[in-house]
C-alpha cells in the first residue's frame, strides 16, 4: 500500500470518528489498536503520518469515550506498542515538539491503564528493551530515573524540570498507581 494510500485511510478515519455512531461501530471493529499499530510501525515519528494517526485515536477517545478506552485495552499489543513507541521519542526526540508527542502518547497509555484489563500487560516482559523487565518496571525506572542516577557524572539527567517533563513523571506515576492499586494484581504488588 502507497504512503499516499494510507495517509488518505488514516485522514478519513480521522473525519468520519467526529460522528458518533460511526465511531462506535469503527472502535467496536478494533481500528483504536491499527491505530496504534500505525504509529508503531511508523519509521519517522515526527510524520504527518504519526501526528494525523494520533489525531484519529484522540477522535475515538473523545468522541466514543470509555468504550473506546475499554476496547483499546483489551488487546495485548496495545500497551507493549504505546510503550515502544513511548521509548523511541524518549531516546531519540530532543525538541519541545517530541515531548509533546511522548506526553500525548504518555496520556494514551493513561486512559489504557485505567481499565484492569490492561493491567497483565504491563507485567509482560518487554522484549524490545532486550532483558527480563517488565514494561511497568521500566515506567518506574523512567519515572525515578534522575533521582537514583543524579550523583552519577557518567549518565546526564533524562527530564528537566520543563512542564513537558514534570507533567509526564506524573503521568508515569499515575500509571504505576493504576496498576499497583489493582487489589487482583499480585504480580505488580
Amino acid at each position: 500500500m502507497s504512503l499516499d494510500t494510507i495517509i488518505s485511510i488514516i485522514e478519513a478515519i480521522t473525519a468520519i470518528t467526529l460522528y458518533r455512531p460511526i465511531a462506535y461501530r469503527v472502535s467496536e471493529l478494533g481500528v483504536g489498536k491499527d491505530l496504534v499499530r500505525i504509529i508503531q510501525n511508523t519509521k519517522d515519528f515526527r510524520s504527518y503520518v504519526v501526528s494525523q494517526t494520533i489525531e484519529a485515536l484522540w477522535n475515538l477517545i473523545e468522541v466514543v469515550g470509555q468504550e473506546a478506552v475499554r476496547e483499546l485495552a483489551r488487546h495485548p499489543q496495545v500497551v507493549p506498542s504505546l510503550k515502544a513507541i513511548f521509548q523511541v521519542i524518549l531516546e531519540k526526540g530532543y525538541k519541545l515538539d517530541d515531548k509533546c508527542l511522548r506526553n500525548e502518547v504518555c496520556v494514551v497509555l493513561n486512559y489504557v491503564v485505567q481499565e484492569p484489563d490492561s493491567h497483565p500487560f504491563f507485567l509482560e516482559c518487554d522484549g524490545m528493551a532486550g532483558g527480563d523487565e517488565t514494561i511497568l518496571g521500566q515506567l518506574i525506572n523512567y519515572a525515578v530515573f534522575d533521582e537514583v542516577n543524579g550523583n552519577q557524572h557518567s549518565k546526564k539527567p533524562l527530564f528537566s524540570t520543563a512542564d513537558q517533563d514534570l507533567e509526564l513523571k506524573r503521568m508515569l506515576w499515575s500509571q504505576v498507581f493504576h496498576v499497583s492499586r489493582d487489589p487482583f494484581n499480585i504480580a505488580a504488588h
